[in-house]
């Protein structure tokens, strides 16, 4: 039967001209300009001329008054006319120069099942003059002149243009003479349908380049990149780093993806348990991890060897099209259609594996005619969600977390997230404009417009937009207590002054019971987790709901007088100079500064007075004078005079941020940090401090473990005071590196980079001042996806080369040059006691520049699954001796992998013992005979996190070291916290 096709109006097949015109744009782009190509051959063009006719009778009996009559679909005719008209172009440029009478060839596989489906055209080509003759695989294949751009003879017929039927999966190569005969094909003058290049542009992984806008963009217009874009599904190289996430959600979800391998065909593509199997080998590379398309089904018939089977059923449009071109555009055409429809419950389609049917489409009113069939039952193809709150609420993170979740429900998968959260009027605008087009787009999508949105007149514009657009629409409001959103403003890298926060808080109008914006928003709880959020979202939206055209107000929408916009106005400059915590010089100038602005708008929107709706303009000039008043500040902060006059008087003016990018850098990754693995040293075991007010018996009831009473007195002092170190770290990280960059005259200025320059490599010539040549070596090694020369020591650790000796005197001077000014800094980790961390006085940036550039391809060659990628990092320095720490008991660390680095040789004793990988509450209890390692001056020992290990006691000298501990959020949010293997308290994953 007849599958409907939904569309606004009657088709003017822009769709398809965009994806046509992709094609064939990728295709100019990929062939050489004396390369001949009409589009790739395609099965069942003829198959798909036949129904038409039958379905057109059913319509009639039907009587459909909303249904367009099907059309003539005749594709056979459509590709005969184009490979009659590659014929016609190859004998104007060569005729019969050589005494053969050139012809079209089929070359196809023997026994080809399609042989009719490919008849049909040869008929054609008759009829247009234009002789053919069939070829099979294995034909001898040979070029007239035995040179490139020769005549290609195929069973000694001339070629002018050969129709390829097979040479599309390994099966049709399967002795090296099919690889021979199809090389001749693509070096003679003979055009190829397709050529190579035109074959592999409509390849798997060049459809998953495509996917992404910025390849899309190089071949489209903008317009028409976004119509195709509107109906993509996310597509994912699974070997990539960056595709972890998807690869992760495929492996909990395998149900709504499938993993395609890099051939063509039907039949070989991955589902459900057998995708989770193949996402967990090795060789991911052959694969592209696709969204599955939800399509939503209906009632078929399908007719199969005479029987009919009801079902309900999904149907997929492919279009026909074809391009020649020699030099310039000879001819494009779009020429017909194939619907192909299967059962909903069959994971493939094939028609000729047997789990589809040919079918036709039949094009029906989106709104349907009077007494119609589907009158008023079709629902909007696009919905406008309004994702409101306080800057800090969550709104990003919930919209991320709909669009992974709420798609199988809404029957949607495109979802597009935009914020409009932006100073910028340009950048604001843009994103209108994005809105507008994505909601006049084809297809179905959903659009999340994430924004503070504190105003009811910014609101009711996007109400108006939905209104006029005819479709669906919805707000949600995420209603955080302002504590909750400054603290959380506070961790962000670039945070927002507060009192634009505060002010937002006083003059947030939040929707009324009872008015229309009422009943078209649902209030969140921003205090849940997200994934909390969205299952309060879906209960009380399900799909039916969801997709409810938005109806008009009974009266207007909200406007804003110009008395309420001075006292806006007036409240923004209050909050902001009692708020801001800038110089005392400053403040009158910022002062005075924005009176004037004010006054200018004011009058602005008095001489305007007259306009018909001076409302928006109002509330837009209200939006830019906070944001204006937002990047004075910010601009004051960062142009705050420096305490220094140094070689590192920079340093001050840069925003510095413990949370990244690249990575963050503050110690706590989880919850745990503050309550479990407490270290007491007194007696080499670790213990919880739920809270450190706790009393001594609550302690000993959570910590059932037999000791003296002096001694137990001993460790919980010890564990409490470790506890409440924890627990103020963060700030107190955040307090002395801000100390150390306003007050700190390094020693050598050259090793303190700024955060903007830590992806960038060293210049050569300073790398090799840095590094042993060995390093640079191995680096270049695992750069190049070569084995690394790195040694094997022991239960996956790896020795090799890596600081030059002139490096590792370089930073110890400075070191030692720090703590001669005696800034504040904190010990290194619980066990360690003496040392410091990198991040902390200054060196963060040289440690993600060493990290970033150098670090992670040697890391992610030798732990590929500990590191997936490589999110934040603690690097500090550790030392022992007779008159400090002498040793370090047994222990695992707080990484994916660890780095250490041997600084210092000349000592006794304190050698590194390395036992075996495992995550215990009890790392004492020792399982496999230990390695004894000590790495020499500038040397690098690389180990799993989870590796136990212990450092003996120091007799004579001191030991130094370096140690990097690498993190990854996703290898964390897959396999949970190191410390206490739970994902439910982890901070940032």
């Amino acid at each position: 039967m007849a599958s409907p096709v939904l569309s606004k109006s009657r088709p003017t097949g822009q769709a398809w001209w965009s994806l046509t015109r992709l094609y064939q744009g990728l295709q100019n782009y990929l062939l050489c300009p004396w390369s001949r190509h009409p589009s790739p051959a395609a099965s069942f063009s003829t198959s798909s001329c036949w129904p038409p006719s039958s379905h057109t009778l059913a319509e009639a009996k039907l009587a459909l008054s909303d249904a367009w009559p099907l059309e003539d679909n005749t594709p056979s005719t459509d590709y005969a006319a184009a490979l009659a008209a590659a014929h016609n172009e190859y004998m104007k440029r060569f005729g019969s120069d050589n005494g053969h009478a050139p012809r079209v060839c089929f070359y196809c596989f023997p026994d080809d099942f399609l042989e009719m489906d490919q008849c049909h055209i040869e008929s054609a080509l008759r009829r247009l003059k234009v002789p053919t003759f069939r070829a099979f695989l294995g034909a001898k294949v040979t070029l007239g002149d035995a040179s490139t751009g020769g005549t290609l003879l195929i069973d000694g017929v001339e070629a002018s243009v050969v129709f390829l039927h097979c040479t599309f999966c390994p099966e049709h190569f399967a002795h090296e003479g099919e690889w021979h005969s199809r090389k001749l094909m693509e070096l003679s003058r003979a055009i190829k349908v397709p050529s190579l290049l035109g074959h592999l542009a409509g390849a798997k992984r060049v459809q998953q380049a495509l996917s992404r806008w910025e390849e899309l963009s190089r071949f489209l217009p903008p317009e028409d990149a976004g119509r195709c874009m509107s109906v993509f599904v996310a597509q994912y190289d699974p070997s990539q780093p960056a595709s972890a996430g998807a690869v992760e959600n495929a492996l909990e979800r395998p149900e709504r993806w499938v993993l395609k391998p890099q051939r063509e065909g039907g039949g070989n593509n991955f589902f459900g348990a057998a995708l989770a199997e193949q996402l967990r080998g090795n060789d991911l590379s052959q694969f592209v991890l696709m969204e599955k398309i939800v399509s939503p089904s209906m009632p078929a018939m399908l007719l199969k060897a005479g029987v009919a089977t009801s079902v309900e059923a999904v149907s997929e449009l492919g279009i026909f099209s074809a391009h020649l071109a020699v030099d310039h555009e000879i001819l494009s055409t779009v020429g017909g259609a194939m619907l192909r429809t299967k059962a909903s419950s069959s994971e493939e389609g094939g028609v000729c594996a047997g789990h589809g049917a040919i079918d036709t489409p039949l094009v029906v009113s989106e709104v349907g005619g009077q007494g119609g069939a589907h009158a008023g039952q079709i629902p909007a193809e696009k919905c406008l969600l309004l994702v409101c709150g306080l800057p800090g609420s969550g709104k990003t993170q919930f919209c991320k977390a709909l669009a992974d979740s709420a798609a199988k429900f809404f029957l949607v998968t495109t979802w597009h997230h935009l914020s409009y959260d932006s100073p910028s009027r340009t950048e604001r605008e843009t994103i209108s404009n994005r809105v507008d087009a994505l909601l006049t787009a084809p297809g179905s999508a959903a659009i999340l417009l994430d924004d503070n949105m504190y105003s009811s007149i910014t609101r009711a514009h996007w109400a108006q937009v939905a209104i006029d657009k005819n479709c669906a629409f919805h707000q949600l409001f995420l209603k955080a207590p302002l504590d909750l959103c400054l603290e959380r403003n506070s961790l962000r890298p670039s945070a927002v002054p507060d009192f634009s926060i505060r002010y937002m808080a006083e003059v947030f109008e939040w929707p009324q019971d009872g008015t229309w914006e009422g009943q078209h928003s649902m209030m969140l709880n921003a205090q849940e987790t997200a994934s909390q959020q969205v299952d309060s979202f879906l209960h009380h939206l399900p799909a039916a709901k969801f997709w409810e055209r938005v109806r008009p107000p009974d009266t207007a929408l909200p406007r804003k007088d110009a008395h309420n916009m001075d006292l806006d106005l007036r409240k923004i400059v209050s909050l902001a100079l009692k708020d801001a915590k800038l110089p005392k010089l400053a403040m009158p100038v910022l002062a005075k500064q924005w009176s004037t602005r004010k006054a200018a708008l004011v009058a602005e929107s008095q001489a305007k007075a007259s306009a018909a709706d001076t409302s928006a303009l109002r509330h837009e000039m209200v939006e830019t004078f906070l944001r204006s008043c937002m990047a004075d500040v910010s601009a004051a902060s960062a142009a705050s005079p420096s305490k220094q006059d140094g070689p590192d008087k920079d340093l001050d003016k840069e925003e510095v941020s413990v949370l990244g990018p690249p990575f963050r850098w503050l110690p706590a990754e989880c919850g745990c940090y503050f309550t479990d693995n407490i270290y007491a040293r007194l007696v080499d075991a670790y213990f919880k401090v739920l809270n450190p007010e706790m009393e001594a018996a609550e302690f000993w009831k959570v910590n059932d473990r037999e000791y003296d009473a002096a001694t137990r007195s001993q460790i919980f002092a010890e564990a409490v005071n470790t506890a409440k170190r924890r627990k103020e770290a963060p700030q107190v990280f955040r307090k002395n590196l801000s100390t150390v960059l306003k007050q700190y005259r390094p020693k050598h200025p050259e090793l303190f980079l700024r955060k903007a320059d830590v992806r960038v490599p060293f210049p050569p010539s300073q790398a090799a001042e840095v590094f042993k040549s060995g390093f640079l070596e191995i680096w270049e090694q695992a750069r190049g996806g070569k084995e690394l020369g790195a040694k094997h020591v022991h239960d996956s650790c790896h020795e090799c080369p890596f600081l030059s000796d002139a490096f590792v005197e370089q930073l110890k001077a400075e070191l030692r040059h720090f703590k001669e000014q005696k800034l504040p800094h904190q010990q290194p980790n619980s066990m360690n006691r003496n040392g410091c961390i990198l991040n902390e006085i200054g060196l963060g940036p040289l440690m993600d520049r060493m990290i970033y550039v150098y670090l992670m391809p040697v890391c992610r060659a030798l732990y590929p699954d500990l590191l997936p990628g490589v999110d934040s990092h603690h690097s500090f320095i550790v030392e022992y001796g007779p008159n400090m720490d002498t040793n370090l008991g047994v222990h695992d660390d707080n990484s994916e992998v660890t780095i250490n680095v041997s600084l210092s040789q000349d000592y006794s004793g304190g050698e590194l013992v390395l036992y075996h990988r495992a995550r215990v509450a009890h790392p004492q209890k020792l399982e496999k005979k230990p390695y004894y390692h000590r790495t020499t001056h500038g040397t690098m020992l690389l180990h799993p996190g989870e590796l136990l290990h212990e450092v003996l006691p120091v007799t004579a000298g001191n030991r130094q070291g370096l140690i990097i501990w690498l993190r990854s959020d996703a290898f964390r949010k897959k396999h949970g916290c190191p410390l206490c293997q739970s994902t439910d308290r982890l901070l940032y994953a």
